[in-house]
């Protein structure tokens, strides 16, 4: 182990901090750059396009999302056999989701936030991770499992990836082949 003198030791509570302020600057001057592309008056333009109820719907749906979002936690959490008052763990998820969606990081940011959370409430940190491992295979699974569907249903939108109609319906064919089998192994694994 790589032993610091004792004259550093002192920041080393303050790196985090630092590696988060480093991380804030480098999303502001990305976010900076794509937004030099467009000027305001184009913005204005495609706001007013936009019929009334879009904007509410978009909210609609995104609150929706979010509220389906807090549904991983609550199956994680009776997968390792705790129940928590739905509205702890719908903080505890809202709060995850939210920072690791628009920070990134995910399989660090979330667990953090559950860990916060879900301890003062009596779940150990094994509980917490397992939870999280849950929550972040489940969404993962999830992603794959739609990925098949795009493929069969418009093999087309795959052209901007450079996969030709038939290769994104061979893919899609292996995607249902691989999600039929998981699930398949699930089904034998619990009996």
């Amino acid at each position: 182990m790589i032993s610091l003198p004792q004259k550093w030791r002192r920041f080393l509570p303050y790196l985090g901090g630092i590696a988060a302020l480093l991380l804030f600057a480098a999303a502001l001057v990305i976010l900076h750059r794509h937004a030099q592309a467009y000027r305001p008056n184009e913005v204005r333009t495609a706001l007013r396009t936009l019929q009334a109820w879009q904007p509410f719907a978009a909210l609609g749906l995104v609150a929706a999302s979010y509220l389906l979002l807090t549904l991983y936690d609550v199956l994680a959490l009776r997968h390792v056999g705790r129940t928590l008052p739905y509205g702890r763990v719908a903080l505890a998820s809202f709060t995850a989701y939210a920072f690791s969606h628009a920070l990134g990081f995910a399989s660090i940011i979330g667990p953090s936030i559950r860990y916060r959370v879900y301890t003062p409430m009596g779940l150990t940190a094994g509980e917490v991770a397992e939870t999280s491992g849950f929550v972040i295979v489940t969404f993962a699974i999830g992603l794959v499992a739609v990925f098949p569907l795009i493929a069969l249903l418009d093999p087309a939108s795959l052209d901007m990836l450079g996969i030709s109609q038939p290769g994104g319906i061979a893919i899609g064919m292996l995607g249902l082949v691989l999600m039929a089998g998981y699930i398949g192994l699930g089904w034998w694994m619990d009996r």
